[in-house]
């Protein structure tokens, strides 16, 4: 089993004490007690709820517009290949592997 030290943790709002293994903190790590420590510290986090709601919101619109944009690209091949007279059995065929 690795040595442990106890550490302070290094974000000022928290200061709890942990356990880290005592190659780490020798190498300069272990000095936040979790991630989220981590990254409050690093300014990586946003203060307030509402700006992480707004994020998230964000975030929501954007994998739908994404998906969106997928399922569209989807109907014109279909449309191109209708077009073609081809059918995706034509180029995938029952084992699903494509043929050309």
């Amino acid at each position: 089993m690795p040595s442990m030290t106890t550490v302070k943790c290094h974000n000022k709002k928290c200061g709890k004490e942990f356990q880290a293994r005592t190659a780490d903190v020798n190498r300069g790590w272990g000095k936040f007690c979790s991630k989220s420590c981590k990254a409050k510290k690093q300014g990586r986090l946003p203060a307030s709820k509402e700006t992480r709601a707004m994020w998230r919101d964000f975030n929501r619109e954007e994998r739908k517009r994404k998906d969106q944009e997928f399922w569209d690209q989807m109907d014109e091949h279909e449309a191109i290949m209708d077009d073609l007279g081809e059918t995706a059995d034509d180029k995938w065929g029952d084992s699903g592997v494509y043929k050309y």
